[in-house]
């Protein structure tokens, strides 16, 4: 078994509010040549952006996952640490860019939130690796 990608789940409502409140306030720097303004934002969108290329859940089948969300942001956590999963609407910050995702608790007290596509595959892969983890969804 190779690496398994799993990109993350988009919420394009919330891929339209953003484009556009910062279209709207790129346009207005823009008529009113606040281009100091209009620059900063650019840069707000193309670092937004890395998110939304860069977010994914690689299951190596070694027993790890990897967390990457944007540029900078990678996890590694071992798979047969894994306690639970269980499915989460929970708005905290979080390595996803949906909210319809899974809480994964490991280690003692430790969590992540993500929210994989094609959840359930994910979830059987995951238990494939470690069948002691709980699943609540």
């Amino acid at each position: 078994m190779s690496k398994q990608t799993y990109p993350s789940r988009i919420s394009w409502s919330l891929v339209l509010f953003l484009i556009g409140l910062l279209g709207t306030c790129m346009a207005v720097m823009i008529l009113s040549e606040a281009w100091l303004g209009f620059t900063i934002l650019l840069l707000c969108a193309l670092f937004i952006l890395g998110f939304y290329v860069r977010t994914a859940y690689v299951i190596d089948p070694n027993g790890k996952l990897e967390v990457l969300c944007g540029l900078y942001y990678r996890q590694h956590i071992d798979i047969q640490k894994i306690k639970s999963i269980r499915k989460s609407g929970s708005p905290l910050s979080a390595p996803a860019l949906s909210l319809d995702r899974l809480e994964i608790r490991y280690n003692e007290r430790d969590f992540v939130l993500i929210s994989p596509s094609r959840q359930d595959e994910f979830i059987q892969q995951l238990l494939a690796i470690n069948p002691g983890i709980k699943t609540g969804h």
